[in-house]
């Protein structure tokens, strides 16, 4: 009896099955093998993923380095920002990874050995700094094999670019409260001078000695511009200190980091493997016993 006139009904159909049954193990056995094989070599580690994100409103300081005196007692304001965009390229350079592993062998970071690099650029992997410069904000994302891991990365990286911030932003208050003390010391200097003019034209004046009334209103005027100006620098002087020293404060955090409660990851069991491969095998051995034999038969009536 042919393999067609087996399959008529379905008792032949499950005989032939019977028939066939070690073809079917063996090759759902090979399949399965292949699966697990496969589960191993796909197979990635579980890894956990923190985040926080942090408020940074350093670019609301009025950033000027100083208002330095023109000819025409103008003023003439210098900012100096550091614009969110840089960020992530901050976070990411040599400098800042060696702040952040805070390794004490490694002294300089322009002599660094070549284990030390290497680890250093596998810790870069393992964060990730975006902004949002509209709203000023720094969202940081860690991965790590571990819960723990993962939230005291993301807690470090977050403490270090506070710190950082804080440090480039200080040393700009320090360079414009030194320009400022130079400002305000020339125009003490002016100061003095032309009390000096004036205290000479009056005295001439009270001797009454003829005096051009326009120069005397002149040195007046400049005389009191210069005071005006002396006080500006003043109050700006101290609002450079008074910022320098709540520089903390323009740093908040939002989202705190949370240690994860599960993996980021959803890597696929190894009965999910068995399965897929164990169906394939299954469908390869029916065509092996089933399909092929009825083409084979089919391909012989038509010869």
């Amino acid at each position: 009896m042919s393999t067609q006139l087996q399959i008529n009904n379905l008792p032949d159909f499950i005989s032939v099955l019977i028939q066939k049954k070690k073809i079917i193990l063996f090759t759902v056995g090979i399949f399965i093998i292949i699966g697990i094989g496969t589960f191993f070599k796909m197979k990635t580690p579980p890894y956990y993923s923190a985040h926080c994100s942090t408020l940074v409103l350093f670019n609301n300081i009025n950033n000027d380095k100083g208002l330095v005196i023109q000819n025409n007692f103008g003023l003439d304001k210098k900012e100096n920002i550091l614009p969110l965009r840089l960020y992530p390229q901050i976070a990411h350079s040599i400098p800042f990874l060696i702040q952040l592993i805070d390794s004490h062998t490694i002294t300089d970071s322009t002599l660094l050995r070549s284990e030390e690099l290497e680890n250093i650029i596998q810790l870069k992997s393992h964060f990730n700094i975006s902004v949002d410069e509209a709203n000023q904000t720094v969202f940081i994302e860690t991965n790590m094999p571990t819960p723990m891991e993962a939230a005291r990365l993301a807690l470090k990286v977050q403490q270090t670019l506070c710190n950082y911030l804080i440090n480039w932003y200080s040393k700009q208050q320090e360079l414009a409260i030194v320009l400022l003390q130079n400002n305000i010391n020339e125009v003490l200097e002016k100061i003095i001078q032309k009390q000096q003019e004036l205290q000479r034209l009056n005295l001439l004046k009270t001797k009454q000695h003829s005096i051009s009334t326009p120069d005397l209103i002149r040195l007046e005027t400049e005389y009191q511009t210069l005071n005006t100006l002396n006080t500006t620098l003043t109050k700006q002087l101290q609002q450079k200190k008074l910022t320098q020293q709540n520089l903390s404060t323009y740093i908040t955090t939002i989202d705190p980091v949370v240690i994860p409660s599960s993996p980021a990851n959803s890597s696929r069991s190894v009965t999910f493997y068995i399965a897929v491969f164990g169906l394939l095998g299954l469908l390869v051995s029916l065509y092996i016993v089933i399909i092929h034999p009825i083409i084979n038969s089919w391909s012989n009536k038509n010869e």
